[in-house]
């Protein structure tokens, strides 16, 4: 059984960067990959910036695309400051503007 929001997919694995859906069955077994479904981590001085594949769409919205990505900052003044994105190149990119937010230098956050 797959749980379906009208339209739209909610479990997605990650292939080779590529997020594709499946089936909530398919989605369980992959659970000794999740490891891999890190895109980023940066630490420094006690302040941690994570970018993950979710693996679930968090677009709840029903508009646009999958949204299946998510930048996190953990410690800091912006602690629990966090950032979603649609695809891999995305957030790639969202990982380095908030790295560039969570240590200091705002001129390399544009994006």
């Amino acid at each position: 059984m797959n749980l379906i929001r009208p339209g739209r997919r909610v479990y997605y694995n990650l292939v080779d960067g590529v997020p594709v859906p499946c089936e909530m069955e398919d989605w369980f077994r992959n659970v000794d990959t999740r490891a891999a479904w890190r895109v980023a981590l940066d630490v420094r001085d006690g302040v941690e910036v994570s970018t993950v594949f979710l693996g679930l769409d968090h677009n709840f919205t029903g508009r646009g695309g999958p949204i299946l990505f998510e930048t996190m900052i953990f410690g800091g003044p912006l602690d629990l400051w966090q950032d979603r994105y649609g695809t891999y190149a995305d957030a790639e990119r969202g990982h380095v503007a908030a790295c560039a937010l969570a240590f200091g230098e705002p001129e390399k956050a544009a994006r």
